[in-house]
């Protein structure tokens, strides 16, 4: 899937993959020890009304940002952004439990 989300660019996406070793760990024990504060700090997180209220009020239409990009581009964009970085971000906690 790499391949086919980053074309050109997959071979250094999933070298990098390859050397953070990011798919070979298993973080669900983590989330399970950690939990109550994971969810305290996505409290903290702004929700989605709020967010589109904020895209909103810079002259972004997300209905527009839909149209353009489509379902499925924005999933794979949300699913394997996660892949670009050499660091944990919340894309992986929802890659770990949504898989």
């Amino acid at each position: 899937e790499i391949r086919r989300i980053y074309t050109d660019a997959a071979a250094g996406v999933l070298e990098l993959q390859d050397k953070q070793g990011w798919y070979e760990q298993d973080r669900l024990p983590v989330y399970a020890e950690n939990g109550d504060e994971i969810r305290g700090v996505l409290r903290e997180v702004p929700s989605s009304e709020t967010l589109n209220a904020y895209l909103n009020s810079v002259g972004l239409d997300i209905q527009s940002f839909d149209t353009t990009y489509g379902k499925n581009k924005i999933q794979d964009a949300i699913w394997y952004a996660k892949d670009l970085k050499d660091r944990y971000s919340v894309l992986w906690l929802y890659y770990d439990l949504m898989r």
